[in-house]
């Protein structure tokens, strides 16, 4: 459960709050920014860095889980600050990136 609640905070995090990163730039840049910025937050998310993470998702952030379900910003930032929270581990592969107006939509494995 936690695992998947960890995978689905990422995704959330690309759905809104890469906005930023992906504006006007190219293929290749747009990846290495995806990239970078999904980097700082699993390293803040691992070490439970509250406040970076709340800096890098949108304020409208939404995440999306595999099974349908939905999780707000505020809800993802109270799981990561809870002491019932714990991360043993993670690992992101297969990452796939996609941008519209004004979202971008990262998934990973």
């Amino acid at each position: 459960m936690k695992k998947y609640l960890f995978f689905a905070s990422l995704l959330f995090l690309c759905i809104c709050g890469l906005v930023k990163v992906a504006a006007g730039q190219a293929a290749d840049d747009f990846d290495r920014g995806v990239k970078k910025v999904l980097f700082e937050y699993d390293e803040a998310f691992d070490k439970k860095d509250v406040k970076t993470v709340e800096r890098l998702i949108s304020t409208n952030y939404i995440y999306f889980s595999s099974t349908g379900g939905t999780t707000t910003r505020k809800q993802t930032l109270d799981f990561l600050a809870s002491p019932k929270f714990i991360l043993k581990s993670a690992k992101r592969t297969e990452i796939i990136g996609y941008s519209s107006k004004n979202a971008v939509i990262v998934s990973s494995r």
